[in-house]
């Protein structure tokens, strides 16, 4: 409005010029004056309808809290020089960036604008256009265009891999499941804890530092005269199952939602990796968009292939928040939720009734039977 307000106060004064000076030269500068306001109108309508522009990211696959290159590149325009476009970009909130994701254009040739981000949140990120602006060169028109076809077709997708992050030697719950698959030095089948499921079997390997004590065989041990540990998989059905709750964590739609919600999810690939060391068999379960998806992790190419598909979950699904386990068996069967509410209980209580004892960690306070936080990098399990 300002540059409109600028334009029709100086006709107005080559308008009184004209009056009370020179007729014959205010009326040159008069059509000099039309003509480039027509010229830049007539410019700025074939720029619309030339103009198009592309976005690209150098990465489709990164792990969490990598970067990406953003460019957005705007073709080679005409020989008139075109209008000036503004573009604003859109990520979504998996990546982190500034306020200033903007592209200002104003050349005939090939411009290009790149822009850093870095990933945030595990996922399938996204970057598109919001909007596009476009005003002539003279300032006097501006169009907020849907352009419907460029902003349609730009959009990038971004799968992130949720990281895995350290287990503190002070979380509570490993200890908790490390005893559930009691181990003992008799080499014969022993009567079984109501706790515990599976029995002993007769498999062994040498120590290596990092096991646990109470899986070396002392007794087989002294007679070999070098420290042998038993197998875990040498327990039959005595597997940890892990179920993912896909329940929206009760913060809301804010980042402080999203970081809860990440942070039992990494609890579980944290936990699931420290038990595979030990060479536990882990059952994971995560609700996918084709239902509930079933996982045995026996080693790294399991969890590898468990943080793949978890680039395509998301919170806040329809359907069972528990799968239908009833038949499992296991040596410790935990629940991971960024919202431990009451109908979660409830699930839970009706689990116990059939003999499956579930443990449930959460971030919350309240409901949850073990609390899950971060710090300094490292997950810690603590009693809620």
């Amino acid at each position: 409005m300002k540059v409109i307000a600028s334009y029709l106060l100086i006709f107005a004064l080559i308008i009184l010029f004209a009056l009370f000076l020179d007729a014959t030269s205010v009326f040159f500068v008069l059509i000099i004056f039309i003509s480039a306001v027509l010229l830049s109108a007539a410019v700025h309508i074939y720029a619309l309808r030339v103009f198009d522009a592309e976005i690209s990211v150098n990465r489709v696959i990164v792990e969490k809290g990598e970067k990406i290159e953003l460019t957005v590149r705007v073709s080679k325009a005409a020989f008139f020089l075109p209008s000036v476009f503004e573009i604003k970009l859109m990520p979504s909130y998996h990546f982190k960036c500034g306020d200033d994701l903007y592209a200002v254009m104003l050349k005939r040739t090939e411009q290009e604008h790149a822009f850093i981000l870095e990933s945030a949140f595990w996922g399938t990120g996204s970057v598109g256009i919001e909007w596009i602006k476009c005003g002539d060169i003279l300032g006097i028109f501006s169009y907020l265009g849907r352009f419907a076809k460029v902003i349609t077709k730009n959009y990038c997708r971004v799968k992130i891999f949720p990281s895995v992050p350290d287990l503190s030697e002070r979380s509570e719950l490993v200890r908790v499941l490390e005893e559930s698959s009691a181990y003992d030095d008799n080499e014969q089948t022993r009567e079984i804890p109501a706790a515990i499921v599976g029995f002993p079997g007769y498999e062994h390997r040498d120590y290596t530092p990092g096991d646990s004590l109470k899986s070396i065989n002392w007794k087989l041990s002294a007679k070999r005269d070098r420290l042998l540990v038993r197998k875990p998989e040498a327990f039959a059905g005595g597997d940890q199952v892990f179920v993912l709750d896909n329940s929206l964590s009760v913060h809301g739609e804010t980042l402080s939602a999203r970081a809860s919600e990440q942070l039992a999810l990494e609890a579980m690939l944290a936990l699931t990796r420290t038990l595979i060391k030990q060479e536990l068999v882990c059952r994971v379960y995560v609700r996918l968009s084709g239902g509930w998806a079933f996982f045995a992790i026996d080693g790294e190419n399991g969890i590898e292939a468990l943080r793949f598909a978890l680039t395509e979950y998301s919170y806040g699904g329809t359907g069972e928040r528990i799968p239908d386990i009833s038949s499992e068996k296991a040596s410790g069967f935990v629940i991971f939720s960024a919202n431990a509410d009451g109908v979660l209980q409830s699930l839970a209580e009706g689990l116990k009734q059939k003999g499956i004892m579930p443990e449930i960690v959460s971030s919350s306070i309240g409901l949850s039977d073990w609390l899950v936080s971060e710090i300094d990098g490292e997950i810690i399990f603590t009693r809620a």
